[in-house]
């Protein structure tokens, strides 16, 4: 067993029977033995005597003596980037108490211990500064208790949302919420001229067939002039085309409409 691991051992027996600091350091010292033994009595020696020594004294001195210089950096460096993260608030506080042997003039006083006490989670810190502990360990007891609470609250949603009826979301685009042109203007502007120029080739074939219905005198029937001359009318407004300037029946020249009637078919453009 090494020096480090000496210590943590003796430092763990003395805790379980609850022993306070000066008794912590008599019963350690008495188990020094040879070397080590000689290296504490120079130790009391240099003092003045009655003096009385703290544990953290004493385990500061014996790292000192026994624990090469390298990882006393070392393990002081892990002290100071030492974090919660994943583990618990007990694993943290027993890590952090490990540690800061190795940089006691860090943690010498209540207010550094509660300043080091950095590492916790960040849903805890808030709480923990409003706080305003008076000492180290109500900190810890406060720490304690926050993440108990936490871990209450996470198990409450977690059987919350156990409970709840899940929703089903589909992944076809809803279709119906699309817009669709009610029709193609482009089509039905197609079509309209189309139909349009099919009913003024129509009503141009009524009224070249009228040519063939005079009578006798060369005078078309009152039913049958009528009916061409509605054709012209019709014709000329436009009506069979959607996409053609439509006249409103006042615009339309019934002189001009009797004068296109009596034009002979032969000099028709």
């Amino acid at each position: 067993m090494d020096a480090e691991d000496w210590l943590m051992d003796t430092e763990r027996k003395l805790n379980t029977v609850g022993c306070n600091d000066q008794e912590k350091v008599r019963y350690a010292t008495h188990l020094l033995c040879g070397p080590a033994a000689s290296w504490w009595d120079n130790i009391v020696a240099v003092y003045p005597a009655g003096k009385v020594f703290t544990w953290e004294e004493f385990a500061r001195k014996f790292r000192e003596s026994n624990v090469p210089e390298s990882i006393m950096e070392l393990k002081r460096r892990e002290f100071e980037s030492l974090e919660q993260k994943d583990k618990a608030i007990l694993t943290y506080v027993r890590e952090f108490s490990k540690l800061s042997q190795y940089a006691v003039e860090e943690v010498n006083t209540e207010d550094k211990k509660k300043k080091r006490f950095r590492g916790v989670k960040s849903q805890f810190k808030v709480e923990l500064r409003m706080m305003r502990a008076t000492e180290f360990q109500e900190l810890v007891d406060a720490a304690i208790t926050l993440e108990d609470d936490f871990k209450q609250l996470q198990e409450e949603k977690r059987k919350k949302a156990k409970f709840e009826p899940k929703r089903f979301v589909s992944n076809k685009p809803n279709t119906s919420l699309s817009f669709k042109p009610r029709y193609n203007n482009t089509t039905n502007n197609n079509n309209s001229n189309y139909y349009g120029s099919r009913k003024n080739q129509h009503f141009r074939l009524q009224i070249k067939s009228f040519a063939g219905a005079v009578d006798s005198q060369g005078i078309l029937p009152r039913t049958v002039r009528s009916q061409r001359l509605y054709a012209l009318v019709v014709a000329r407004r436009g009506t069979c085309s959607r996409t053609a300037p439509r006249e409103t029946p006042e615009e339309v020249n019934l002189e001009e409409v009797e004068a296109e009637e009596e034009t002979p078919e032969g000099t028709e453009e």
